[in-house]
């Protein structure tokens, strides 16, 4: 017999318990999750990648659950890291860490052991069934730095600031429309 309780998580949503597994039934922007990702079966045909993401990872999901244009069966997320690598290669060639790499300070982050970084250079999709633990909820100011970031990342800043100024440009219009209505 499979045990279900429902239980409310601090931000207000419920989340479903299943066999002590916390499958995550819905989720907002900037939740954090402990997921463990299963290894990726690689075999002579198939060249590894650069990158592997996978074991027990804290996780910054992108968008809601309910978003219409992603598959309801995945989830977009960006892993939280210690960065260690990055920083000994960065020492080592008289560097910065890179800019892909943003500070989540612990403090006002409770659900860290230490201060972090998200690796916002590793998008990645993954199952929501991966998705164990809900631990946390990353600021809303820091979530703004993390969406800046990734827009560098992609090279959408452009594509940004064009929107931005037809937004801008479109608001004279919809202010006298408004006003001319008003009389």
């Amino acid at each position: 017999m499979i045990k279900n309780e429902i239980h409310l998580i601090e931000s207000g949503f419920f989340v479903l318990e299943r066999e002590c597994r916390a499958l995550p039934v819905y989720f907002e922007r900037g939740f954090v999750f402990k997921g463990n990702i299963p290894e990726p079966k690689l075999t002579s045909l198939t060249p590894p990648p650069s990158f592997i993401l996978y074991g027990e990872h804290r996780l910054i999901v992108l968008h809601s659950s309910d978003f219409p244009d992603i598959d309801p069966r995945m989830a977009l997320v960006i892993p939280i890291t210690s960065a260690k690598a990055e920083k000994k290669r960065a020492q080592k060639e008289g560097r910065f860490i890179r800019a892909s790499y943003v500070p989540i300070p612990k403090d006002g982050h409770p659900f860290l052991e230490h201060d972090s970084y998200a690796s916002t250079a590793q998008i990645c999709p993954v199952n929501r069934e991966w998705l164990n633990q809900y631990v946390g909820t990353i600021r809303p100011e820091l979530m703004n730095q993390i969406d800046m970031q990734v827009i560098l990342n992609i090279g959408a800043m452009n594509t940004v600031v064009q929107l931005a100024q037809k937004l801008y440009e479109k608001r004279p219009h919809q202010q006298e429309e408004t006003a001319a209505g008003n009389e």
